[in-house]
């Protein structure tokens, strides 16, 4: 029905106008495009100055060179059709027009979407065509037909990247002090080209060209973190961009100082910075007048001397970069006192005949400490322990306590410097009482009267379960 419609409406149409040079014609014309890929066409009719209401076609290609993957009406100037464009072997037909007639260079009429099937350049034309003039009479006013030539091209995948290293700056992830970076590379012995670039990016494309080198030396390169990256050029053109990470810090560590803290050990407290690299690890040595030098390293940034007799030391220190760069400092330490010992146990209780046991602790290790015992007013005994190498010490009393007040301290003395008194521990030792037995005993004596509790309750039991008896038997015998 539409088909009649669209012939009556072009032989009857009341509006003349007269035949000028209309063309059928493709966007875009031309283009190239991947194999395998898809890409779209469109087909428009331009009127020529004249109005149109109808156009009709046959477009050729050739199906090894492309296919048809989508012909879309949407958007066209024509909504009538007497041949819905369709694809059928060899080309797409097609036919539609408007009833209220077009007139403009750029009318579309539909679209094609094609894939490109083969490497080459693919021609699609048209083959015959008609457009027809709204003049009541149905003029063919066609003039030309513009077909169109696509270029493919084969996907060509590039060559994998070369691996790139580095003798003088293996580790990525490690900084180096070296400014004369040297790297290699391995790549297929058919390339003949190398492209290099070195700098701060770490996906650049490298533009300086070489031979077909596999190794290049850097000279006094900037610090900081820095990429090399490489291509190779083969039979399939420049490969993918293989790269390698550094980083160089030449600079010694900004600035570096150390404060000393003195409590009963020296801390020493170290301040440095770094700002590429940063600050990884202090090292030193500690001096005392004509003594060889004891060295220390510590990732922390303090570190504690331990039983520094009194006397002057010179401490020397590093602070070194994660490039190994290093700045130094020193200082003079003088330690003017002897730290107390410490008592750290002593029983909570104890009584006459019982021996006096002490623990306790120095910051001097295999050092004599003095400890005194004294009863009430009576004149205190000494007696000298030396500690052992962690600066521990032990104290047990030869002779058995009396009843009383004790009062029991410890100090000790290094090169004729004596130290504070320790803190005064008091215990008295009173006689053992009901309430002063040790728990043990206590425990023995609940557990022996519960005991007793309860086989008193079991004689008890049976004696009355026996009498019961005896009575009931007694109840049940009958009179003689």
């Amino acid at each position: 029905m539409e088909k009649k419609i669209l012939i009556c409406f072009l032989l009857f149409s009341p509006f003349f106008v007269s035949a000028g040079g209309a063309t059928l014609y493709l966007s875009p014309s031309s283009g190239t495009y991947d194999v395998s890929k898809t890409f779209a066409v469109n087909v428009l009719v331009n009127s020529g100055g004249v109005s149109i209401n109808a156009a009709e076609g046959f477009l050729t290609f050739d199906p090894s060179e492309v296919s048809v993957v989508n012909i879309s009406k949407q958007g066209s100037i024509f909504n009538l059709w007497t041949q819905e464009p369709s694809f059928s072997e060899g080309g797409i037909k097609f036919g539609g027009g408007v009833a209220s007639g077009f007139s403009g260079s750029s009318g579309k009429i539909f679209q094609i979407v094609f894939r490109a099937k083969k490497a080459g350049i693919a021609s699609v034309g048209f083959f015959e065509g008609s457009v027809l003039a709204a003049d009541g009479k149905g003029t063919n006013i066609l003039s030309s037909k513009t077909g169109g030539a696509y270029t493919f091209k084969e996907i060509i995948i590039a060559s994998p990247p070369p691996r790139v290293y580095s003798d003088s700056h293996p580790a990525s992830a490690d900084w180096y002090s070296d400014s004369n970076p040297s790297f290699s590379w391995e790549m297929p012995s058919s390339a003949t080209a190398v492209k290099l670039l070195l700098n701060s990016s770490p996906s650049a494309v490298p533009t300086y060209l070489f031979g077909p080198i596999t190794e290049k030396q850097f000279s006094d390169i900037p610090d900081g973190v820095l990429y090399l990256h490489v291509s190779y050029k083969d039979q399939k053109g420049w490969s993918q961009v293989g790269h390698k990470k550094i980083m160089i810090d030449t600079k010694p560590p900004d600035s570096f100082e150390i404060e000393v803290q003195k409590n009963e050990k020296v801390v020493l407290l170290f301040k440095a910075e770094d700002d590429l690299s940063g600050i990884d690890y202090f090292k030193g040595e500690i001096t005392a007048p004509q003594e060889e030098p004891v060295e220390f390293e510590t990732k922390d940034s303090s570190f504690e001397i331990e039983s520094l007799l009194p006397g002057k030391y010179m401490v020397k220190a590093w602070a070194f970069d994660k490039a190994g760069n290093s700045a130094s400092t020193s200082l003079d330490v003088v330690v003017e006192k002897v730290y107390a010992p410490e008592i750290t146990f002593w029983p909570e209780e104890i009584y006459p005949g019982q021996f006096l046991a002490l623990k306790g602790s120095s910051v001097y290790p295999e050092t004599i400490v003095s400890v005194y015992v004294q009863k009430g007013t009576e004149t205190e005994r000494k007696f000298d322990i030396e500690t052992d190498e962690q600066g521990n010490w032990v104290f047990i009393d030869d002779a058995a306590l009396e009843k009383g007040v004790y009062r029991i301290w410890a100090d000790l003395e290094i090169d004729e410097i004596k130290s504070d008194q320790s803190e005064v521990i008091n215990i008295e030792v009173e006689e053992m009482t009901t309430l002063g037995m040790d728990s043990i005993t206590l425990f023995l004596a609940t557990l022996f009267l519960a005991l007793i509790t309860i086989v008193i309750s079991m004689i008890i039991l049976i004696v009355l379960r026996k009498k019961r008896k005896e009575s009931a038997s007694s109840w049940q015998s009958p009179p003689a």
